[in-house]
């Protein structure tokens, strides 16, 4: 079996709308591309008979029933998608989990990629999308399956019976180019679950709260803001839209932001960056900035100087894919 490697996720507006709670009511429309790093699981054959070994996040286990699994995703992914052939499966990134940047679904879909090679990459986010929402019933939604899975800068179309159609963004690559050169990325060194975030959000979605409905509808028409700003090529807009959506997301629960992050975006704001947001559900992980490029020198001193780490990525039009074997350890 071959190894995969799935890129992580940067959405630019919409985020939040695509969940089922929300989506399924009033659709939803999400701008984000896939960047590298990403996230690469290894599957080795192995000679013993019908056993599991796996290397995942530093946890070593070896089963032979995959409903011994302890890592959630892998044991309901192997509980589907395993043929019974034994395997040594380990999963590695530089970059760490749990961070805003969809590391659970790159997780997925590269694993359910190494089981199932044959399934188009669009078949692979939405089974991936599906182990995550529908078998462990997390509220999240599916534009880090999609957006990984397919890559490239796009738009993720959530219908109310929640298909999905997505398409890459015709942007010219000047447009594309300028854009990557703006943005900057930091790592708060703050971790959390997306889906313990997204859970408050969730509920009052479910329970009617209106004022939580309204702030979601405000951010899906950013999305089309965002959208049409991409297209015609006004890229300094990007970051007027994310700073409005930010404002907006921010209030839709007490969890998605933190003293210290507000204070490190406003501090970002105050030395020359346009807007920014947390990326994600909040709570922590990385900050996504959009900084001109006289102002990036000042932005990285003083987003060092509050202990915010900047990294180094990419965007990618690569979907996963197949990638050669790592050497064994």
């Amino acid at each position: 079996m071959p190894a995969y490697s799935c890129g992580l996720r940067v959405s630019l507006a919409g985020g939040g709308t695509d969940l089922p709670s929300f989506s399924s009511v009033h659709g939803s429309l999400v701008i984000g591309t896939s960047i590298a790093p990403g996230v690469t699981v290894t599957a080795r054959p192995l000679k013993s008979s019908g056993s599991i070994l796996l290397r995942l996040l530093g946890e070593h286990q070896s089963v032979n029933d995959p409903r011994e699994i302890r890592n959630p995703f892998a044991r309901e992914i192997f509980r589907r998608y395993w043929d019974g052939r034994s395997l040594n499966v380990s999963s590695g990134s530089p970059l760490p989990p749990n961070s805003g940047l969809g590391s659970s679904a790159a997780f997925c879909v590269a694993l359910i990629a190494c089981l199932r090679p044959e399934l188009p990459s669009q078949e692979v986010a939405r089974l991936a999308s599906e182990i995550e929402i529908a078998k462990l019933s997390r509220p999240v939604g599916c534009q880090d399956h999609y957006l990984g899975a397919l890559g490239g800068l796009r738009e993720l179309v959530i219908n109310r019976d929640q298909t999905v159609v997505t398409q890459r963004l015709n942007v010219d690559p000047s447009v594309t180019a300028e854009l990557r050169k703006s943005l900057m990325l930091f790592y708060s060194c703050a971790r959390r679950d997306a889906a313990k975030v997204l859970s408050a959000q969730d509920s009052s979605v479910v329970c009617g709260d209106e004022p939580t409905i309204s702030r979601l509808k405000a951010i899906q028409s950013l999305a089309w803001d965002m959208r049409a700003a991409l297209l015609s090529g006004r890229v300094r807009d990007v970051g007027e839209i994310l700073h409005a959506s930010w404002n907006i997301k921010r209030k839709l629960s007490s969890t998605v932001s933190f003293p210290g992050m507000d204070n490190a975006y406003a501090t970002a704001r105050e030395v020359g960056a346009i807007g920014g947001k947390l990326l994600g559900a909040g709570g922590g992980g990385h900050l996504l900035l959009q900084v001109p490029e006289e102002a990036q020198p000042a932005v990285r001193a003083r987003m060092r100087d509050l202990g915010m780490h900047e990294v180094t990525f990419d965007f990618t039009a690569q979907g996963v894919r197949r990638v050669p074997f790592a050497p064994a350890a």
